[in-house]
């Protein structure tokens, strides 16, 4: 076991950041201990952001096929799910493992009715870009004021 100097957080989010760190290590670990399955704690990371035309969502999925993955768009919710497999190898063959087999499944509420005729995804380099065209009747428009 390696000790290390403690390093007290300068903020209250840094120190909420050290807590995150602390128990995304110890669940998995635990569960690993008593034979369950640690993926349940890991998700791709994403990011959503929009302009006046799409809705846009990036989600990094490294080591995830481009078979392993799905994609949907229902009642204004995106769902991506997936699987990362890992190398199988005997577990008493391991001298270090932080790479496991990973399920996931993650919703995204959209604020509007997207065209899902018009929806783009693309994988490159480990990284899901998707495109979700807003639905023509949910696009802001200028209006003609008329006077008399």
């Amino acid at each position: 076991m390696f000790l290390t100097r403690y390093k007290e957080p300068q903020t209250f989010s840094a120190w909420g950041n050290e807590m995150n760190r602390f128990f995304d290590g110890l669940f998995p670990l635990l569960d690993r201990r008593l034979g369950r399955s640690a993926d349940r704690y890991q998700l791709p990371e994403l990011d959503v952001w929009a302009d006046d035309d799409a809705y846009y969502v990036e989600a990094w999925v490294p080591g995830t096929a481009l078979e392993d993955l799905d994609l949907t768009v229902e009642d204004q919710e995106l769902r991506l799910a997936g699987r990362r497999n890992a190398t199988e190898v005997d577990e008493d063959k391991y001298l270090h493992r932080e790479r496991y087999q990973l399920e996931f499944d993650r919703r995204v509420k959209l604020p509007s009715e997207v065209s899902a005729e018009h929806i783009e995804a693309e994988l490159e380099d480990g990284v899901l870009r998707i495109r979700l065209p807003k639905a023509e009747e949910t696009k802001p428009r200028k209006i003609t004021i008329r006077g008399k």
